[in-house]
């Protein structure tokens, strides 16, 4: 045998007497132990059903006589979820839920009648808005037009009744040159005898016959004063304003009586010349 195994060995011995006696000791004090609690066993049993009948019986006088109002309750769940976490945690959740559930109709409503009436106060406004402006943009541009076709009356106007100016100065310079032509010369008047006079009057009566053959490509190629101021007259009057037609129609008017005037004597050449060959 190992000298370790000796050594444990016999302490192994000398330690058995000592545990044999601690043994001994623990059994004497638990069967004492036991003693004591199957002495005091009854009348504890007694005492706790004592305080049990007790507790019951303040309990069912409690929930008898307690208060089931909405306060009470609420007092209760306050209290309980105070002093619960869990329950605070699960309080917390329900209120958010049901807060949730309220506001979700509001969330998720269709369009009421006042916001139809709203969007289409905003439209109606935006349309009228829009309209005026083109209204306004639409009559200035009228304006414009209008402006423009004016001025661009006037000016043909003011053109027309410069061509026309011009046309009949023309012709009343050329009827002043004409007649400067023609202008009668001084004859002096003297008997004649038989013989002369017949070739006199041969020569008198030939020539209005001869003035009716000429054809009229022969005759004056220019038209009258008249004439010409009459066509300028209609075809200037529609493009000027009143006014300027009356004005012009007041100065060609002495031109007109001219030419009225200027043929008259023709026709009494006419007549002399006839009488003159019946005589």
């Amino acid at each position: 045998m190992p000298p370790d195994t000796h050594h444990r060995g016999s302490r192994r011995g000398a330690r058995a007497p000592h545990g044999g006696y601690v043994l001994a000791d623990a059994q004497r004090g638990l069967e004492g132990a036991q003693a004591e609690r199957d002495r005091l066993a009854p009348v504890l049993d007694s005492r706790v059903a004592d305080a049990e009948q007790a507790l019951t019986g303040a309990r069912d006088a409690a929930i008898a006589g307690a208060d089931r109002g909405f306060g009470a309750r609420w007092l209760a769940m306050n209290a309980h979820t105070l002093a619960s976490p869990g329950a605070t945690v699960l309080r917390a959740v329900t209120v958010s839920v049901f807060v949730l559930l309220f506001l979700l109709p509001c969330l998720l409503r269709p369009t009421t009648l006042s916001d139809h009436r709203a969007s289409a106060s905003v439209e109606q406004e935006r349309a009228d808005l829009e309209a005026e402006t083109a209204i306004a943009v639409t009559r200035a541009q009228v304006r414009e037009q209008v402006e423009t076709l004016w001025a661009e009356r006037e000016l043909a106007s003011a053109q027309l009744a410069a061509a026309a100016q011009t046309e009949i100065e023309r012709e009343e310079h050329r009827r002043r040159v004409d007649a400067a032509r023609q202008a009668p010369t001084a004859v002096s008047a003297e008997r004649i005898p038989e013989a002369a006079a017949d070739v006199t009057t041969e020569v008198t009566l030939a020539a209005p016959a001869a003035l009716e053959s000429t054809p009229p490509s022969k005759r004056a190629t220019l038209p009258m004063v008249p004439d010409v101021a009459g066509a300028a007259m209609r075809w200037v009057r529609p493009f000027v304003p009143p006014i300027i037609a009356t004005a012009i129609e007041t100065t060609t008017r002495p031109l007109r009586a001219r030419g009225r005037s200027s043929r008259r004597p023709r026709r009494s050449i006419s007549a002399c010349g006839a009488a003159t060959g019946s005589r």
